[in-house]
């Protein structure tokens, strides 16, 4: 069985038009987890990321070499989803615009998708779960002896 090492993508850039871009910080981590790896003599076999840009732009600042395989598996939950279902479409403007309102919303937000405290959201927790396994069984369904995945903090999707 392939050792499986999942990193989540680098600082991304909240609060911007386009949250699917690493900020200066992300690419700058991103770079420094690869030099890490390396003088470990931890060089993987099989790359894969999400589908999500932030994700294959940290796989890109790592400077490892191999071609990347993609399984929308790895992609983060739709957070945004989750909070208009969770406020029926009305997010308080508090939650949207402050940094520390907005995580404290989404943990607990996240904690009531789990236990489908509310409806309308795109991806059910157990679909979600389910999506996330389905990764996992990909990434080590392989011959490769150390597999470098590239996700994002949610555990996976979007």
């Amino acid at each position: 069985m392939a050792e499986l090492l999942v990193i989540r993508h680098g600082q991304a850039s909240f609060g911007q038009d386009n949250y699917d871009v690493l900020s200066d910080l992300g690419q700058r981590q991103a770079a420094a987890v690869g030099a890490v790896l390396r003088d470990m003599e931890w060089v993987p076999d099989r790359l894969i990321t999400g589908t999500l840009t932030r994700q294959k732009d940290t796989l890109s600042a790592m400077g490892f070499s191999a071609t990347p395989e993609e399984h929308a598996g790895f992609n983060e939950y739709d957070f945004h989803d989750l909070l208009h279902a969770r406020y029926r479409g009305k997010v308080p403007d508090l939650v949207k615009g402050d940094r520390k309102t907005h995580f404290r919303a989404l943990r607990d937000t996240i904690f009531e998708w789990q236990e489908d405290a509310f409806d309308g959201a795109a991806e059910t927790w157990g679909e979600f779960a389910a999506r996330v396994e389905a990764a996992r069984v990909f990434a080590t369904d392989t011959d490769a002896r150390r597999v470098l995945v590239i996700s994002s903090g949610a555990s996976s999707g979007n």
